[in-house]
């Protein structure tokens, strides 16, 4: 099994490593294309993009939780008939978003630009075809075709770099709008299998059936988009388009982070399932959640340092106009390792079928991360203290969703606390650094920057060789050297 997942893990890695490649060429070519309010504009666009991900439902999220145990057992006529339900039913709620979206745009306010228009529209259009990928992605996921799901991720992930940097370019934010669409309805067209499209019946009640069931389950990614989307409403809100083009840019540099643990929950799910399906015991659940752990403290640490070394460099030279915002970005990069746990954990806790606590720890962290950003634009007017907020609330979040985990699964030689300070010593340094180089730094040149700079690079460093050293004695405690 150990092997199995290792390779599954490639695979999906090697799809996900292309992606986000080209994410990172698409994000740093993005913003040079539009002023810094253009760019505040396209990261709005994408929140409806990004929450449009939701118009299953949860239907979809119900698939991706009871298919496996089915296909373990052998259901086959039962797949049929939930996988045909969730489809069509999904299909009439983003038809229906999408005329909704078109009679909105309809009554613009005043002064609004008609290229925001038909941005909009275009947004709604392509996100019937959003929801096409998202199915062939579930039913991929769920018969453990990694590879194909990794391939279908990266030529979309491709077809967007080259449709939204050409459009773009021409045509500014409706590019980038008709671009992500355009790349979304090749991808539905080029991956679409017959056999995973069963024929149009379209059984409402069957179909909210599935919505109450799998609401619950779709609740903890769309908080997830919320918790992480909460800054950027605040920056649009308050501070206005540019600020929330400054502290997109941020998001975009941070989510990279996300890499290895986004791919870990794709695996693991199934494997989660398929555990409690055939044998309902917890502690497999527990051996599988702890490896995850370790790897996500390795890769998160990794990952942040690697970025954090380079970043003011990218600012300075390549995003100067943007060169305010860096300590925002700092502080956005600080808090992805340790938010990256619950990315991993809450997979687990879905098998477990401890969603509403989780979905509880959330809502309470969401409403502290609006009041702590919230605080920051009001009373300091920065960017950076937005950004502030949403790391304090965030990194609460993370270690509250690995205290649940570890609690769901406590070992008798175990204690969750003592696990999660062993695992995150590194990451609460770094943390604690990030913040330190945001308090001391300043948008200034000459020898006075440059020295900040390198102390800023010093403090997040550290922590990596603080890092090593935990591991390396670990080792060497367990072997008896």
């Amino acid at each position: 099994m150990k092997k199995s997942i290792v390779s599954d893990l490639g695979k999906v890695l090697a799809g996900d490593a292309g992606g986000q490649i080209i994410g990172l060429v698409r994000g740093l070519v993005v913003p040079l294309l539009v002023t810094p309010a253009g760019y505040g504009l396209w990261r709005i666009l994408l929140l409806v993009w990004q929450y449009g991900v939701y118009l299953h439902l949860g239907s979809f999220a119900l698939l991706n939780r009871e298919l496996p145990g089915f296909l373990a057992r052998g259901a086959r006529d039962r797949v049929l008939a939930v996988r045909r339900t969730a489809l069509w039913g999904t299909m009439a709620t983003a038809s229906v978003a999408a005329i909704g979206i078109g009679v909105f745009s309809m009554t613009p306010a005043a002064g609004t630009d008609p290229g925001t228009v038909w941005a909009l529209r275009i947004i709604g259009i392509g996100l019937i075809a959003q929801q096409i990928v998202l199915y062939l992605m579930v039913d991929l996921r769920v018969h453990s075709q990694f590879g194909r799901m990794s391939l279908l991720g990266f030529c979309q992930a491709t077809a967007a770099l080259v449709l939204m940097l050409s459009l773009g370019y021409v045509a500014g934010v409706p590019g980038f709008a008709a671009g992500l669409s355009l790349a979304s309805i090749l991808a539905a067209v080029a991956f679409g299998r017959r056999a995973a499209f069963d024929p149009p019946a379209l059984d409402l009640r069957a179909f909210f059936g599935q919505v109450a069931r799998g609401i619950p389950l779709s609740s903890l990614p769309f908080l997830n988009t919320t918790i992480t989307s909460v800054g950027q409403v605040v920056a649009a809100a308050v501070l206005g388009l540019e600020a929330t083009g400054f502290y997109g840019l941020g998001v975009m540099i941070g989510a990279f982070v996300y890499a290895i643990p986004r791919a870990l929950g794709m695996v693991l799910y199934p494997r989660y399932l398929e555990s409690i399906a055939l044998t309902e015991d917890r502690a497999n659940i527990g051996i599988l959640l702890r490896r995850s752990i370790a790897v996500t403290s390795l890769a998160g640490t990794l990952t942040v340092c690697g970025i954090a070394v380079f970043l003011d460099l990218i600012y300075r030279y390549v995003f100067p106009s943007y060169l305010s915002a860096l300590g925002s970005s700092y502080a956005l990069l600080a808090m992805m390792p340790i938010l990256s746990y619950a990315l991993v954990l809450q997979n687990a806790l879905l098998a477990l079928r401890l969603h509403r606590p989780t979905i509880v720890l959330q809502i309470g962290f969401i409403a502290l991360s609006a009041g702590l950003s919230l605080a920051g634009a009001l009373f300091f007017g920065e960017v950076k203290w937005v950004a502030l907020g949403v790391m304090a609330a965030n990194i609460g979040y993370g270690l509250a969703v690995m205290w649940l985990a570890l609690s769901a699964t406590r070992q008798p030689d175990r204690d969750p606390l003592r696990e999660i300070f062993a695992e995150l010593r590194p990451a609460l340094v770094m943390g604690g650094a990030t913040v330190a180089m945001v308090a001391l730094w300043t948008p200034a040149d000459g020898l006075s920057a440059r020295i900040l700079v390198a102390l800023g690079q010093l403090l997040v460093l550290s922590p990596a060789a603080a890092f090593f050293a935990l591991r390396f004695a670990r080792a060497r405690r367990a072997i008896g050297g």
